[in-house]
């Protein structure tokens, strides 16, 4: 089975991923994260209840809305401080490259990389072992610069918050269309299907692989145009 993978690219400061992540990321998780099951028989169920806060980003001009579960929430911010800390590693693992060209005059690059999130499902083989097949991926490939400006940095707070919410509409346009999910297990195969060590909630099981293979960079042209955009949005 072929997974379905979206990629998204965002040129932001260094100082701005861990919000464009989480924000990306648990916008994902309202979408792939169910109540708990409380089943009455093999096959019957009851649902409990999902709640909701809404969070504002410190680095860009951004509130988005996460699941209120403080387990799930730590899995996640876990993860994305884990890739954080691996930019400034230069003995990390995860595969990075230089941005080309750059958005605003005082943009210094730093890398290019990448970080995403991966539902699979647990299916057992002829032989009885079990293997992790994915049914869905979703990616962020990020053009990382260090802004020296402060009036800069203030523009891209902006202009990020922008790209990011671009980027979380159409995970909401996307995600509910016709494609394969798993279908609602039955008690004994829930864990095949979703993650049960949290209290409070069931997200579909997933991975979040960090640096994962780079597509093609862009051309300097393009960054040329994000440039300007940024520059005419400032006059």
């Amino acid at each position: 089975m072929n997974a379905r993978r979206k990629d998204y690219r965002i040129t932001l400061d260094h100082r701005q991923v861990r919000d464009v992540v989480s924000s990306v990321f648990h916008s994902l998780m309202v979408h792939r994260t169910v109540a708990k099951f409380n089943y009455r028989t093999e096959n019957n169920y009851v649902l409990g209840s999902l709640g909701l806060t809404e969070i504002d980003c410190n680095c860009i001009d951004l509130s988005y809305v996460r699941l209120n579960s403080p387990g799930l929430t730590t899995r996640i911010e876990e993860e994305i401080e884990a890739f954080s800390k691996d930019l400034y590693d230069p003995y990390a693992c995860s595969p990075r490259r230089t941005p080309v060209g750059s958005p605003l005059d005082s943009a210094e690059p730093f890398m290019t990389t990448s970080i995403g999130i991966e539902f699979y499902q647990k299916k057992r083989r002829w032989s009885l072992s079990v293997e992790s097949s994915p049914w869905e991926q979703w990616y962020l490939i990020l053009d990382i610069f260090k802004v020296t400006s402060e009036d800069d940095f203030q523009k891209m707070r902006e202009s990020v918050a922008r790209s990011v919410s671009e980027v979380i509409l159409n995970v909401c346009s996307v995600i509910n269309r016709t494609q394969y999910v798993p279908q609602m297990p039955s008690k004994s195969e829930l864990n095949n299907v979703f993650e049960t060590t949290f209290s409070d909630c069931q997200p579909y099981l997933f991975n979040v692989n960090r640096g994962s293979s780079l597509p093609g960079l862009p051309t300097k042209s393009s960054f040329s145009t994000v440039r300007r955009l940024l520059k005419d949005f400032a006059m």
